[in-house]
């Protein structure tokens, strides 16, 4: 079938958006196994507001920094899981069901912006380019272990970054109608709203899609005309964005967040800044502190070095394209960020970019660049999460790359029927076989792979509970992992006022007639009590004969929780 009208590009994009749907709605709550603890935070908050208006510290639902359990968090994730659970109850479906809307959003928005940048390859090229580079771009997506794995999960950086590219794309579309400029601000507040390094990032990625439109106008000779009118209205746009954000800064927690992410170890911390100067002052003395070298090794070339490097490691084709991030919550560990077979076509594409339409190139550059930087300014890299802003320029660059070789493998086909069949048809099977391989990892094997990483034992744990400990009074001697909020989350049971350390605002002590952070001493002989722990207190517990212990069975050794219940 050939894309020669607008009704088969409607059908082959609807094929892409409906695998791109089961991809992230599949089994959708139960793989990953279990919810990360910054999930379980989120989804508690969410049961309290749906229960009384207020989050777990009784601060109203439409305040703009919630304090969690002590991280911080932004609004806009919690108010989306807020409606999604409302209606459909409560649950790890419904928390995580708000970032699989917006991956299938993502494979959307990146097909639109795509076929925005297309319009220029119409006008200068090749109208076949533009019709297939957006259908690339979204296949691209669709499949991205990338894309997938975090459209399963519930983290804010991924659906901030659809906010983000949302915002990217009204401003392509205001150069049809002026207004829109002003859409696309509103986006850009709403993502930095839910996730706070999107801040440091949206401002000058707009800008340069902004350049990009101002040169494209150009081009057409629509420059002096349009380009003052049009720089007034962008300025407008980036006021009201600033103002927006005032709110946020008021805050009563914003200093509190802002030394919290400052406490993270990066290139900004004193420590390494401190040991930067360091190499720097040796460095010059090894050199004889001559002129020249108090330049070449000036601290603030040693620290741009090193800021290189960072960028170096989020750029690795090791990271992009064969193990991506070891964290086994932010990827498979046996996959890149984007499959295999799609490096060689971000090599073309890049190639190519940058030969026919170097402005476009420059532009797309420039957003991967400003995208990576809150992954490359902390110690920890590669990071896939902090990275997620750069899904969609790169996801261009391999559609583009895609789209070329398609362009002239259908030349080739008008000259040599047998080979341009013969390539096309091996090139499919490698990238199906590739597809089908990532497929058969994530959903066979990865689910217990990574159960460690999502924190089974903990679910496993307050399973148990639920079933087996009614309104019986429970200590948590020494409250491992926080398991506060896990009780908060998923303990349908769980009733009473929330108590909270006198001296720790965000450590819980007590939630009806469960005590956290206790102790064996407060256990009361002669009544009916569970004590869960560590199994480090295995011995302490024996010692206390009137208990009856069970080891809640994991699935490896990782699982170390001990419930003991009075005989």
């Amino acid at each position: 079938m050939r894309l020669k009208n607008k009704s088969n590009i409607s059908f082959f994009a609807l094929i892409i958006i409906a695998f791109a749907s089961f991809l992230r709605l599949f089994q959708l709550g139960q793989i990953p196994s279990s919810l990360y603890i910054d999930e379980v935070a989120m989804l508690a908050d969410v049961k309290s507001v749906l229960a009384t208006g207020s989050d777990i510290h009784g601060n109203a639902w439409y305040q703009l920094i919630y304090p969690s359990y002590g991280d911080y968090k932004l609004p806009v994730y919690i108010w989306l899981a807020t409606a999604s659970s409302f209606i459909f109850g409560a649950s790890a479906f419904s928390l995580r069901l708000v970032s699989a809307i917006v991956g299938i959003g993502t494979v959307i928005i990146a097909g639109l912006i795509a076929r925005e940048i297309a319009i220029s390859f119409a006008q200068k090229r090749s109208t076949r380019l533009s019709k297939v580079f957006p259908l690339c771009t979204m296949f691209v997506v669709a499949v991205s272990p990338w894309s997938v794995l975090f459209s399963r999960t519930g983290f804010e950086g991924h659906v901030a970054q659809f906010f983000f590219w949302v915002s990217i794309y009204f401003l392509l579309l205001a150069r049809k109608k002026w207004w829109l400029i002003f859409i696309s601000a509103f986006f850009g507040v709403f993502s930095i709203y839910t996730y706070y390094s999107v801040r440091f990032v949206w401002p000058p990625v707009f800008l340069s899609f902004l350049v990009f439109q101002l040169l494209s106008l150009q081009e057409r000779g629509g420059w002096l005309k349009v380009s003052t009118r049009t720089v007034l209205k962008s300025i407008s746009a980036l006021s009201l964005v600033f103002l927006c954000l005032l709110p946020l800064k008021n805050s009563p927690y914003f200093v509190a967040s802002e030394q919290f992410r400052l406490s993270t170890s990066s290139l900004l911390d004193f420590e390494t800044y401190n040991q930067v100067v360091m190499s720097s002052n040796t460095l010059i003395n090894q050199a004889g502190s001559t002129i020249v070298s108090k330049l070449v090794f000036h601290r603030h070339i040693i620290w741009l070095r090193e800021l290189a490097l960072q960028y170096a490691r989020n750029l690795s084709p090791n990271f992009l394209f064969f193990s991506g991030d070891n964290n086994l919550r932010h990827g498979t560990g046996e996959h890149g960020l984007f499959l295999l077979p799609f490096a060689p076509f971000f090599l073309l594409g890049l190639i190519c970019l940058s030969k026919n339409y170097p402005k476009l190139a420059i532009c797309l550059t420039s957003a991967i660049i400003f995208s990576l930087l809150p992954a490359s300014i902390p110690a920890s890299t590669p990071h896939a999460l902090r990275s997620l802003n750069a899904l969609v320029p790169f996801s261009l660059v391999i559609g583009f790359g895609i789209a070329v070789f398609a362009e002239h493998l259908e030349k080739q086909y008008n000259r040599d029927t047998l080979l341009a069949t013969s390539i096309a048809t091996t090139i499919s099977v490698i990238v199906i076989v590739s597809v089908v391989g990532f497929l058969q990892y994530y959903f066979v094997l990865y689910p217990d792979k990574s159960k460690n990483a999502w924190f089974d034992c903990e679910h496993s744990l307050i399973q148990e509970l639920s079933l087996n400990s009614r309104d019986l009074p429970i200590l948590f001697i020494s409250q491992p992992e926080r398991l506060s909020l896990w009780i908060l989350a998923f303990d349908e049971a769980a009733s009473g006022t929330i108590y909270f350390e006198s001296n720790n605002p965000f450590e819980i002590k007590k939630i009806g007639t469960k005590i956290f952070d206790a102790s064996i001493s407060d256990f009361q002989t002669g009544t009916d009590q569970i004590v869960v722990a560590h199994a480090s207190y295995a011995k302490a517990l024996t010692n206390l004969s009137t208990l009856e212990i069970k080891k809640i069975k994991g699935f490896n050794e990782h699982c170390q929780y001990l419930i003991a219940r009075s005989r």
